[in-house]
């Protein structure tokens, strides 16, 4: 029973803040707590783990922190990608809730191989391992809990995080002794599907009668509102619940003649240009891609464009957009013109 932890349990059980926080957060713990724990259970680590990703994201598949982190756990794209977590132009595997809680799991029981106790394991999660290593060197102790009281034995951050989640776990198990309101959501239960290349999750949810926020939540390692369109059929995480309906769809959802086609974007290559080439507007080609206002695109990534018309297929040479003074070249040069991006 550490001071802290006290703290944070009055902090849950009296201020109105708390309150409320506690009470969402194990609200909305309904809608993943089964298959999460389900998960924690087969790769050998305390299903309690599961209130690392409430206090992480508050079980928000798409939740982001501004240094970068993503997901219900809150990967780092590094520490991500060591644990099979890839990112990509049109999908991030630290969205999707199930792969990343293998990961964190996995990453879980590494920590515990390596330091030997959950406390330093949890504050290697939050802080990091070597800042946790360095810790224990300087300081001369592996006890978390004595390496939290020694001046500068660790970030206040991490010194933290490990009472706090303690605590949501007390309340968790707790719920009517902490006076936590409402009722938990019901579970999010699902099952994969495959889609053709290029679906986009409104059209999908639009034929299954579905809310789009709903498809969006449970498929949101698909980043810009679509799976890929390149390659082969994507799966696609919908409730169980409307299975027999996409089923008895078969294929009349979705025309057989797409109304798109892919553009492999190259060096040099900017989103004026492209749009222009397709005979639409740079606003219609970032809506249809989901690039925000000041987005851009490296060569390499494969957007969505419209299907060309054969009979108006031009080449674009498009004029500099500066003034350029005369220029006396040497023989055998030539004047060359980049566009370049914001």
């Amino acid at each position: 029973w550490n001071a802290k932890t006290i703290e944070y349990l009055r902090f849950f059980k009296e201020d109105p803040k708390g309150r409320r926080m506690i009470a969402a957060w194990l609200n909305r713990m309904g809608r993943y707590e089964k298959r999460l724990r389900t998960i924690l259970r087969e790769a050998g680590v305390p299903e309690d783990l599961v209130y690392v990703a409430m206090v992480e994201s508050g079980f928000d598949p798409a939740a982001r922190s501004g240094v970068g982190a993503a997901g219900m756990w809150q990967f780092m794209e590094p520490t991500g990608r060591v644990y099979g977590l890839d990112t990509a132009y049109w999908t991030d595997d630290r969205l999707d809730f199930e792969r990343a809680s293998f990961a964190a799991a996995t990453y879980f029981a590494d920590l515990h191989t390596r330091f030997g106790s959950w406390e330093l394991a949890l504050a290697a999660y939050n802080g990091g391992y070597g800042l946790v290593v360095q810790s224990i060197r300087a300081n001369n102790t592996n006890n978390f809990w004595a390496l939290a009281e020694i001046e500068n034995g660790l970030p206040e951050q991490t010194s933290n995080y490990v009472p706090k989640i303690l605590a949501a776990a007390i309340v968790g198990h707790n719920r009517d002794v902490f006076g936590v309101e409402g009722k938990p959501d019901g579970a999010r239960e699902s099952i994969d599907v495959a889609v053709p290349a290029g679906t986009t999750l409104d059209d999908l949810a639009a034929a299954l009668e579905l809310e789009p926020k709903l498809l969006a939540e449970l498929n949101a390692n698909y980043l810009r509102g679509r799976v890929p369109p390149e390659g082969g059929p994507s799966p696609v995480r919908i409730p169980i619940a409307a299975h027999a309906r996409f089923t008895a769809l078969g294929e009349t959802w979705r025309a057989d003649d797409q109304a798109w086609t892919t553009f492999e974007v190259w060096l040099g290559d900017d989103l004026e240009s492209i749009a222009l080439a397709h005979g639409i507007t740079e606003k219609q080609l970032r809506k249809l891609n989901d690039i925000h206002d000041s987005g851009e695109i490296v060569g390499g990534t494969v957007l969505v464009v419209p299907t060309p018309d054969p009979a108006n297929a031009t080449k674009l040479d498009l004029p500099p957009l500066v003034a350029v003074p005369e220029l006396a070249l040497p023989k055998h040069h030539q004047l060359v013109f980049f566009r370049v991006t914001r």
